[in-house]
């Protein structure tokens, strides 16, 4: 291990290439890599096909680098990656290269790509409106207690396809995923929270709320880049994972006692994340990203605010009918 100084990681492979690729322009991809690595192929370097600005410890998005067809003409490929190690997950490789006969990488390297961005900015797009919109309802109505928490929640957790698309790295550097953490985490309490205000609960127990500031308290303490993995995001994962099964249980029991209405949806949609989002837990946890580097937490929150945007038009359906009963009587 490199421990807590940075230094660098270099892996060096030769590569024997097929008769019909001689000549030909290659690419060698990686669907995760999470530091900004540099490529040496046959002793020149190579540029990767993109590389966001304001990368400057993690790299976010799935790496490509063309290899030109002199460099194949001669058949066998010295290729040297080099890692700068820069937090604690720079020396994790996660996902398999893959070295293709095609310039823009091969089929799962593509789609891998186009699914964790796209599904990225549907839920934070979609947590933002929601959030904007419960937020106005709130304050609007500050007995709506449950717009209040769900507004919170909303926001909190756009942080984490926020970091996805790398949209924190320039703002907090290698800060980011601790604040991120710190985010999901709030998300969770707050889930909780406009679960027991939605339902006419009585307050959620204070452990809760001291496990979410045992959480603030560990990132404040922990939140360098090469200590922030093991006790920060790690354990944000997991308070979400207990908040998500919380509520899943509560909207469920809800809905088949009380016949409360959307909270059946709900339930759906908090199982729907934890399902999708405990891919991405187990990839911060260290126990590598099944599915070849998929995320699935971005179309999660999107689900979430889907519901949540359902369950306030079908309130809003319901005043309009209870308006026009009242006016009918008042005639």
């Amino acid at each position: 291990s490199a421990g807590a100084r940075p230094s660098t990681f270099v892996l060096r492979r030769a590569v024997e290439l097929p008769p019909a690729w001689r000549g030909q322009g290659l690419s060698l991809t990686f669907v995760k890599i999470s530091a900004p690595a540099t490529l040496v192929v046959n002793g020149r370097k190579l540029e990767p096909a993109e590389r966001p600005s304001g990368s400057s410890y993690r790299m976010v998005l799935p790496q490509l680098w063309g290899i030109p067809e002199e460099l194949s003409a001669a058949g066998t490929l010295r290729l040297e990656l080099t890692l700068p190690n820069t937090w604690v997950q720079a020396g994790w490789l996660d996902t398999v290269p893959q070295l293709s006969a095609t310039r823009d990488g091969e089929p799962h390297f593509l789609l891998v790509r186009s699914w964790n961005r796209v599904t990225n900015i549907l839920g934070l797009a979609a947590a933002a409106a929601s959030a904007l919109i419960y937020f106005v309802v709130f304050v609007l109505n500050r007995k709506r207690r449950d717009a209040g928490w769900y507004s919170l929640e909303a926001l909190s957790g756009a942080l984490y396809p926020a970091v996805n698309l790398n949209l924190l790295q320039v703002v907090f550097g290698p800060l980011e995923t601790p604040v991120a953490a710190v985010g999901v985490s709030l998300a969770g309490l707050a889930g909780v929270e406009m679960m027991h205000a939605m339902l006419e609960l009585p307050r959620p127990h204070w452990l809760w709320r001291a496990g979410w500031l045992g959480h603030v308290v560990l990132a404040v303490l922990f939140g360098g880049p090469f200590t922030s993995t093991y006790y920060v995001t790690s354990t944000a994962g997991l308070y979400l994972a207990a908040a998500a099964a919380y509520q899943v249980i509560g909207y469920a029991r809800a809905a088949r006692t009380k016949r409360r209405a959307g909270a059946l949806m709900l339930s759906a949609g908090w199982l729907t994340l934890a399902c999708l989002g405990g891919v991405d837990i187990l990839g911060w946890l260290g126990l590598g990203w099944i599915f070849g580097g998929w995320q699935g937490a971005g179309l999660g929150i999107f689900m979430i605010a889907c519901a949540q945007s359902v369950n306030l038009g079908r309130e809003y359906i319901h005043a309009l009918a209870a308006a026009e009963t009242l006016n009918r009587e008042l005639r």
